[in-house]
């Protein structure tokens, strides 16, 4: 993760649905250089997290990046928290 030579930023935004219970984020951001090394890359990801009662929810995070000369990258993340 080197920042020498490159210009990036990202956008997101933040939803929230059924009584504020249900949040949805979204994001999408890039990196591309400027020294002529052909290393940009570009993701979008996003978050749900829903409430399920006083003490638990239910939380799913996913990404899909492409860049130049390198492979697609996809990830997914599913987590169920309990607060004591």
């Amino acid at each position: 993760n080197r920042a020498d030579d490159v210009i990036g930023g990202s956008i997101g935004h933040q939803m929230f649905f059924n009584g504020d219970r249900t949040q949805l984020a979204l994001e999408i951001g890039g990196r591309k250089d400027t020294d002529g090394s052909k290393q940009g890359v570009v993701a979008v990801g996003g978050q749900l997290l829903h409430a399920l009662d006083n003490r638990s929810s239910i939380q799913v995070d996913g990404f899909l990046s492409a860049g130049e000369n390198r492979k697609a990258g996809t990830g997914l993340r599913v987590e169920l928290r309990t607060r004591f």
